[in-house]
């Protein structure tokens, strides 16, 4: 995972480490904004990542919830300041969920990534990532936003750096014959997929059509896994974050229970995919096909 985890990554840190304070401490969000003179929803937003902390707020929830060990004190006044930094992709005038997204991407050591009909970004060629982009261009700007492409193409860069994350990917069959951008284009398409699978950070598996119907058939989603860096107080890591993109609307899940059963459904779809080996044989072979 990159030594800088980036400033998303840095707030839900802080945001989770006040919010268990906050709660050894026995006070509700109401109770804390009352005395701080401020809205529940800023201490809310807060906790939850979607508001920096300045740092007289980290002082002043430091002192209500008794946090008096200076080299703790310090370390999350060093979120504070990590939390307010820009990453690159925050110049890129970006949907917010994709922001979000990219920013957990960099910082996540292990991506699990379902698919149902399309190639994960993450693996898509730049002429696939464009066919997918003209699709989905409904008011007929995409000619005018080639940056889409590029910031889909600068994102793949997490798996080419060191250190990277441990990319799982399980897609169904229906991915790798949907001819997005004609016959050449997915040529090429499952061409990279193959070569990618030679990373040593990245397996595929396909679960083949004659497993019928199986509980993925409904949405794609990713879990994104941060294992360390761990929280200033030795407290439990930043939680798992689930991401569904969805043609109205992106969503993000990382309740213990939500997350649990994203964790489960993915372990239940590689079971019925081919192995990574015999996926690569799938591969090749439609590749002599086309």
């Amino acid at each position: 995972m990159p030594e800088d985890p980036g400033p998303l990554i840095r707030r839900r840190q802080l945001g989770s480490t006040l919010r268990r304070f906050r709660n050894a401490a026995g006070l509700s969000v109401n109770e804390v904004a009352e005395r701080l003179l401020c809205s529940p929803s800023k201490i809310s937003r807060i906790e939850n990542a979607q508001r920096n902390a300045t740092l007289r707020d980290v002082r002043d929830l430091c002192n209500m919830y008794g946090i008096t060990d200076e080299v703790l004190q310090k370390e999350l006044m060093g979120l504070a300041r990590e939390s307010r930094k820009r990453g690159w992709w925050q110049d890129a005038n970006l949907d917010p969920s994709l922001v979000t997204l990219i920013g957990m991407e960099g910082a996540a050591k292990v991506i699990s990534e379902y698919e149902t009909l399309t190639i994960p970004g993450l693996l898509q060629t730049r002429d696939y990532a464009e066919a997918i982009r003209n699709v989905f261009d409904l008011d007929g700007t995409a000619a005018r936003h080639p940056a889409v492409v590029d910031v889909r193409m600068r994102r793949q860069q997490i798996l080419a750096t060191t250190p990277r994350p441990t990319y799982n990917v399980v897609l169904d069959e229906a991915a790798l014959h949907r001819a997005v951008g004609g016959p050449g284009v997915m040529r090429m398409q499952i061409e990279h997929l193959v070569e990618m699978a030679g990373m040593s950070v990245v397996e595929i598996q396909v679960i083949p059509f004659s497993k019928g119907a199986h509980l993925g058939m409904n949405n794609g989603f990713t879990i994104l896994d941060f294992a360390e860096p761990a929280a200033p107080d030795g407290g439990s890591i930043v939680p798992a974050v689930v991401y569904v993109e969805g043609i109205t609307g992106d969503n993000y899940h990382d309740t213990l229970s939500e997350v649990e059963l994203f964790v489960d459904a993915f372990a239940q779809l590689r079971g019925l995919a081919l192995s990574h080996a015999d996926t690569l044989t799938l591969m090749r072979e439609m590749i002599k096909l086309r």
